[in-house]
């Protein structure tokens, strides 16, 4: 069930449900990243999906908070302000909105010349984080999809994009295969990628790294953080082919 309540300047959003609930001892540490209750009904995941939701919040100087009773269920809320009192966000629509892009919608360059824009190819198997880089990106960028590194593998043999933003993790081939396949390959192996992973171990990193990646990302990350990362790769590359061009 989803509410909705405005007081003191500020809009409060709730998601209520009538499920078995949380342990008193385990809300504490719900919104912690890997963190997972257990228990008989412990559904599949990675525990990173409400820290996530947390970071988001955060960005938006939001209060995020949860309520639960065992075997009665769980509320999920959090409240925004409705002053302009940050800078990244909008709190009002006027008359010239830009809509979202969707994930197919290729966006202009600030100066309206579609030619010119750098191709992004983003591969991530869960929708909402697609959704999120996209949208991240195709303000700046034009940007390009695949669902699991087999397709992102194909995608990138074909457009031979200037950048790749990957998560690790996915069905048929994980991001770090795709990567070593990429970067083994003469019509590809130019191509930067930036790799986004839940797994924050040594090993792991080393192991993306080692197959050619050029930038790890620990989920969750910012948009802000990310289009950081793109820009400076892309700048360096745009520096290292003019020099070799003088």
């Amino acid at each position: 069930m989803l509410e909705l309540l405005c007081e003191k300047r500020k809009a409060i959003v709730g998601v209520r449900d009538t499920g078995q609930g949380i342990r008193r001892e385990a809300l504490a540490h719900v919104f912690d990243r890997y963190y997972q209750a257990g228990g008989p009904r412990q559904a599949s995941g990675t525990g990173i999906g409400l820290a996530l939701v947390k970071s988001l919040a955060e960005l938006h100087e939001a209060q995020l908070s949860v309520v639960s009773e065992e075997g009665k269920g769980s509320t999920f809320s959090f409240a925004i302000s409705l002053d302009k009192t940050y800078p990244d966000a909008h709190h009002e629509l006027g008359g010239n909105v830009e809509a979202l892009p969707s994930e197919n919608v290729q966006t202009g360059m600030a100066d309206g010349n579609e030619t010119e824009k750098k191709v992004i190819l983003v591969v991530e198997d869960n929708e909402e984080v697609r959704q999120y880089i996209v949208e991240a990106l195709s303000r700046d960028y034009r940007t390009e999809v695949a669902r699991q590194g087999k397709e992102g593998l194909d995608v990138a043999m074909k457009l031979s994009p200037d950048l790749i933003v990957s998560d690790v993790m996915m069905p048929e081939m994980d991001g770090v295969e795709m990567t070593r396949l990429l970067k083994t390959d003469i019509r590809t192996s130019h191509i930067p990628v930036i790799l986004l992973t839940a797994k924050t171990s040594m090993d792991d990193q080393e192991k993306g790294y080692d197959s050619g990646a050029d930038s790890y990302l620990t989920k969750p990350f910012s948009s802000r953080l990310l289009r950081s990362r793109v820009k400076n790769i892309l700048e360096g590359r745009r520096k290292m082919a003019a020099f070799v061009l003088e």
